[in-house]
């Protein structure tokens, strides 16, 4: 699968309020919010490679906790480590621990997951992956969007 350019989580009418990145090598940047129907966006590099890995501020990011920094409620980057994930895929984490595949590298699909006792105390939440073009500049490349919202 070629990989796309720019990894986004968005959220529509779900309240995030303690997101936590993850880095590897790195300091993890403070806890924060992200507002209704914002973004965090973050960048993929090795789009030409076999593995995927995806940056913030440059630096590899191993997840993200929408918990504050627990081990539930979170995103699990591809390639990262034993820790978090070996496979060429992103995971989600319910509270649970129960883990899904929202994007297969390896194969290219994308696959949606719910989340039934929600996320961080919220409603039982959808998290939607997709790929998409951006339609004003085609030239852009794909994006993967990741969309969380309740269900």
């Amino acid at each position: 699968m070629a990989q796309p350019n720019c990894f986004i989580v968005n959220h529509y009418d779900y309240h995030l309020k303690h997101v936590k990145v993850r880095l590897k090598s790195a300091g993890d940047p403070g806890v924060f919010g992200v507002a209704n129907r914002n973004s965090l966006d973050l960048v993929m590099k090795g789009r030409d490679t076999p593995e995927c890995l995806i940056r913030y501020n440059d630096n590899v990011v191993q997840q993200v906790n929408f918990t504050g920094g627990g081990s539930y409620n979170s995103i699990n980057m591809p390639n990262t480590s034993s820790s978090f994930n070996e496979n060429n895929s992103i995971l989600y984490t319910d509270s649970s621990g129960k883990e899904s595949i929202l994007v297969d590298f390896n194969t290219g699909d994308c696959h949606t997951v719910t989340d039934s006792d929600g996320i961080d105390g919220g409603p039982a939440a959808k998290i939607e992956a997709k790929l998409s073009v951006d339609s004003l500049n085609p030239y852009a490349g794909k994006q993967l969007l990741i969309t969380i919202s309740p269900m």
